[in-house]
This record gives structure tokens, sequence and C-alpha cells, in this order.
């Protein structure tokens, strides 16, 4: 006879088997994957066959290692998308929805460069969610090949560019340009949170010596590739936004900053001079 455990029960042995992690998003999270349901569907009464538990057992202890969530189920939520991850590109934050939510506020229609795309969270969600025709770049292969399957799996029409950069963009021209580029000091990233540190790949968080780097670029670059009245959009870290309206200046005009939803300084976009 097959065996059932009730899911509330099964949350509480998960939560004793990840002592250090924030145990209820990550045993919901962990349930609901292996359920195929939706973390608010989780109640007293669902009853877990005992092969899935077994499952869940699994995980759980892989993810009392420090490993993220994310790399362990190979999937991440963003925009409301389930998108593929792996150890070759940044699990997407929650805090860079908002950059997305952002340039749909200015754009219902155009077309769009996503500058370090990674898992392709920020374009395949713009072309996808709003309708937007957008291509992104990454210097990644590896990143590439994520992205990709993401645009199969949501049935997207993205236009993938391997570049360093703006290197191999070409003579073309964006209505917009957005990035979440690496923003964080070198010095910094021995100091992070080993499950950061030890999974997450460096070059997606390494901005060089001060955290700049990839906003100079951009600030210096990405005008040529703009139309006349094209917008940049960029994710930064909480304590860049002066240093960053300081790059833009001489290229951008009407420059502002959004705060995330913890109340720090997340966003800045511009209007190309």
């Amino acid at each position: 006879m097959k065996k059932f455990k009730d899911v509330i029960e099964l949350r509480t042995q998960l939560n004793e088997l990840m002592p250090n992690i924030d145990g209820d998003a990550d045993a919901d999270w962990i349930i609901s994957t292996l359920l195929n349901i939706k973390r608010s569907e989780i109640r007293k009464g669902v009853q877990v066959p005992e092969k899935i538990c077994k499952k869940a057992y699994k995980l759980a202890k892989m993810r009392s290692t420090g490993k993220p969530l994310t790399q362990i189920l190979s999937n991440a939520e963003f925009f409301g998308y389930k998108f593929f991850v792996n150890q070759e590109v940044l699990s997407p934050r929650f805090e860079t929805e908002l950059l997305v939510d952002i340039v749909s506020k200015f754009y219902k229609s155009g077309v769009g460069l996503d500058i370090g795309t990674g898992s392709g969270v920020i374009a395949i969600s713009l072309n996808k969610h709003f309708g937007l025709e957008m291509y992104a770049s990454d210097i990644s292969k590896s990143a590439l090949k994520v992205a990709k399957k993401n645009q199969v799996s949501l049935n997207t029409n993205v236009k993938f560019i391997l570049s360093d950069m703006f290197k191999q963009i070409g003579d073309l021209k964006f209505d917009f340009i957005v990035s979440n580029p690496p923003y964080i000091r070198t010095e910094v990233i021995k100091t992070l949170d080993p499950e950061v540190q030890d999974h997450e790949p460096i070059i997606a968080l390494d901005g060089g010596s001060d955290g700049l780097k990839f906003y100079r670029i951009i600030a210096e670059e990405s005008p040529k590739f703009l139309k006349e009245g094209g917008m940049l959009f960029l994710e930064i870290g909480y304590d860049q936004a002066e240093e960053v309206e300081n790059l833009l200046k001489p290229n951008f005009k009407d420059i502002q900053v959004k705060k995330d939803y913890s109340g720090k300084d997340r966003i800045v976009y511009a209007y190309k001079k």
C-alpha cells in the first residue's frame, strides 16, 4: 500500500533538515515544485506520497550545504515565469523585476537591447509579457545556452548575440537599452555569503575594483547604439546612485533614480542627450 504524509508534517521535517536556512520559504518551494502546485496551495490536508517525500528530504539535505535552491531545483521564478538556471548564470533576484516593470512603463512597443543577459530573464520577460522586440547579449557562451533554453521553454523570439559588451553589436540601433551588470567591488566578493560566493558565477558579480567597471563602458558606449530620444535603464548597487549618475551626465539627461521594495536606490534611467 502506498504511504502518504501530510504536507504540514513534511514541511516541519524539511525545516529540521535545514537548520541554518530560512526553512519555511525553501521547504514550501521544494514541496510545491515536486507536487507541481503553487506555494499558496500548500495547506493542511494535502497528502504527499512517500516517493515525493524521499525526494524532498534529499533536496533539503543538499540545501543545508548552502547550495542555492534555484540551482538545486534548476529553476527560478521571475515575473511570473519559471526559468531554468544553473551554475553558469546568476539566479535572478526579485528586485530586478522592478527594472522590467519600469521599462514597460515607458515602452509599449519598440526595440530594446539587454546587455549582459545571463539567463535571459529581463529580455524574455519584456518580450513575452509586454510584447517588446528584444535583442540580448552576453560574453558567456554558457550563459547564452541557458538563455536560449529559456527562450524555447517560454516560446519567445529574443535575438541573442555573443558579445563582449557592445563590441559585437554591429550597427544596430535601439529605442532603449537595459542592463543589470555586475556591480560588486572585487574585494567585497570574498566577504559575501558563501551561498553567493561559492555557487554564483564570479563573472556575473565582479564589477571591478570600485564596482563601476561596466557602468563606465555603458555610459560611454550605449549612446552610439541608441536612437534619438532613446533611453537607458540600469540596475545598480544600493550605494552607487550618485556615482552612476555622474558617469551618465556627459551623454544623458533627465536622470532619475528609483528605490526598490526595501527603500534602497536600485534603478537608474535616463534619456540620451
